[in-house]
């Protein structure tokens, strides 16, 4: 089976991983000429997704991660509204571990042994023919393949050749995020602070801790202005940093922002014959979610899953199959992952007072269920 993955993200290289363990030796390109090239993140990742890289020969990757203990919510003066300690063992990795987005690609490129991999390479036509995909690339080499995947992320190039309509969430908020040296930071904790009309939080990585904070895209600054920006957060956050020092040395350490809509997206159709959508191109979740790797890698496993029972002259009806199998439980996950981040970007002061109230005087338990703690 001759399989195109377009894109050399998460989901891209867990699929060409994937292939290459079934003795495959899948195409993948990618536009980005250098991997370093996309803003380095920090991601949660629970059971499911650990067991994908361990499958994977990937173990170490898992291992290396940052053992969450606890995770933290507070309201905008520090004081702690809900507190949920995940369970696992102490010597274990838990279930719940951090790591750098880089330190994932990295370690899925090192599994995609005999794959075809070119970087700074698009897609320039796509021919479908009865049985077969011709696919010409900005290389200016073509290729007929039995079925293309496009892994190519939220703003998917190769959705749009999919002609699927799409629909999206927008919380009409503006999330930056930037890096801190983690020993300033408690190891091992997630905090996040739910303000009134602002959001803080910080992420503990290997090496690092991944700072954040959110307000209404009505108060941003109008353009990526980075002492504009600082000087509209630590206004916002004031109350926060006049009583906890721990966020004020974050706001202290921050310097260049990366800076994104609060949003996500959703093809209404994943696949179409023998061209295919897998991770953020077919379902992308709000940036606050910490679910988008998690469903990429478990997406793009369920797809070489499904490549495995079939020959290239059933690719397309293994990639329906795939759709099938997943489109439910990620939707559902997006809904849920949409129902938090209204809760969490209550819009106005008074929503917000009554939404830190409430969240007080709910079980632990029930609260998880709205955290990346939970199974996908």
């Amino acid at each position: 089976m001759r399989v195109l993955i377009v894109g050399g993200g998460v989901a891209g290289l867990t699929l060409a991983a994937t292939l290459s363990r079934q003795g495959r030796t899948p195409l993948l390109v990618e536009a980005s000429a250098d991997p370093s090239d996309a803003p380095d993140g920090a991601l949660l990742l629970s059971p499911g997704p650990c067991r994908v890289l361990a499958g994977l020969g990937l173990r170490q990757v898992v291992g290396d991660a940052r053992r969450i203990g606890r995770y933290e919510l507070r309201n905008g003066i520090g004081r702690v509204i809900a507190s949920v300690d995940p369970p696992g063992p102490a010597d274990g990795p838990g279930p719940l571990v951090a790591l750098r987005r880089s330190a994932l690609v990295e370690g899925l490129s090192g599994a995609c042994d005999g794959v075809d991999v070119r970087r700074g390479t698009t897609v320039e036509h796509l021919d479908r023919r009865d049985q077969t995909v011709v696919v010409g690339l900005s290389d200016g080499s073509t290729h007929e393949v039995d079925l293309v995947v496009g892994a190519d992320g939220r703003r998917s190039a190769l959705r749009e050749r999919l002609a699927g309509s799409v629909s999206g969430f927008d919380a009409r908020w503006v999330l930056w995020t930037w890096w801190a040296d983690g020993d300033l930071f408690e190891p091992g904790v997630v905090r996040e602070h739910w303000g009134l009309g602002w959001f803080a939080g910080v992420y503990p990585v290997p090496g690092g801790a991944l700072g954040a904070a959110a307000l209404p895209a009505r108060r941003a600054p109008a353009a990526a202005d980075g002492a504009a920006e600082r000087t509209v957060l630590a206004g916002a956050l004031a109350r926060l940093l006049a009583v906890d020092t721990t966020a004020g040395r974050m706001v202290d350490a921050a310097g260049g922002y990366v800076r994104q809509t609060v949003g996500d997206a959703r093809a209404e159709r994943w696949v179409d014959g023998r061209v295919a959508l897998c991770g953020d191109a077919s379902v992308a979740f709000v940036p606050t979610s910490g679910l988008g790797a998690a469903m990429a890698l478990r997406e793009a496993a369920a797809l070489g899953a499904e490549l495995a029972r079939a020959d290239a002259r059933h690719a397309g009806a293994a990639a329906a199959r795939y759709e099938v199998r997943c489109r439910r439980p990620v939707l559902a996950a997006q809904r849920s992952a949409r129902l938090t981040a209204r809760i969490m970007f209550a819009p106005g002061v008074t929503a917000a007072h009554l939404r830190n109230r409430l969240v007080e005087r709910v079980p632990a338990d029930l609260v998880a269920r709205r955290l990346p703690l939970a199974e996908p």
